[in-house]
């Protein structure tokens, strides 16, 4: 019997964390207590052997969504360019939304060198690091709505202290991962239902 084409096109939801150990999750390591995450592990797809092709945000990102290796893409560090999406260079994003999935992407992408680009997506909710504006930045925008508008450096200071644990300078319901869960809930109430979707939802460095 032929599937129907909701069976045939599974939604999908794909959530990244950055800079995060494989022994910090708790089905790997007992001592770490990640409920959520050892339910999505359980339940969704565990990889045991997996390895980043390039140990660098910008590039090792680069790769994952074209599906090359850095010596393909030619993005090598933070401070290369990722190539231009092509019918013959897609992305993983930009080939489901040609098959006609509403693909959204949430949190941190870091796609250089333009941090608005969509690369397949449909649309985005932004969040990333750095300086950046309320303008081009999703989550300032709302932290600036809210009353947090005085705090510079949200997602942790930058420094010899960024890669330790940093209290964080805002209220659990307005910590970025907070706003990523939220964001993410809001396009899965609201999507478009007549299709099948892929989310992204992108969490920023979990130590602040």
């Amino acid at each position: 019997m032929a599937m129907s084409a909701k069976q045939d096109r599974p939604n999908i939801l794909f959530v990244f964390t950055d800079q995060q150990r494989a022994d910090t999750v708790g089905v790997r390591n007992p001592v770490m207590r990640t409920p959520v995450m050892d339910r999505l592990c359980a339940e969704g797809a565990l990889f045991r052997n997996a390895h980043t092709p390039v140990p660098v945000c910008v590039p090792a990102r680069c790769s994952m969504i074209f599906g090359q290796y850095a010596h393909k893409t030619g993005c090598f560090d933070n401070g290369f360019a990722m190539p231009e999406v092509t019918p013959e260079r897609p992305t993983f994003m930009s080939a489901l939304s040609e098959a006609g999935y509403q693909a959204h992407g949430v949190g941190k992408m870091h796609f250089t060198p333009d941090r608005h680009a969509l690369r397949g997506f449909e649309s985005r909710d932004r969040s990333e690091e750095g300086q950046r504006s309320v303008e081009d930045d999703d989550y300032l925008s709302w932290l600036h709505e809210q009353g947090f508008g005085y705090i510079h450096d949200v997602n942790g200071v930058r420094g010899e202290m960024y890669y330790v644990p940093q209290p964080s300078q805002l209220p659990a319901r307005a910590h970025n991962s907070h706003w990523v869960g939220d964001r993410s809930l809001d396009f899965l109430r609201n999507r478009d239902r007549s299709r099948p979707f892929l989310l992204w939802s992108s969490f920023i460095d979990p130590h602040p």
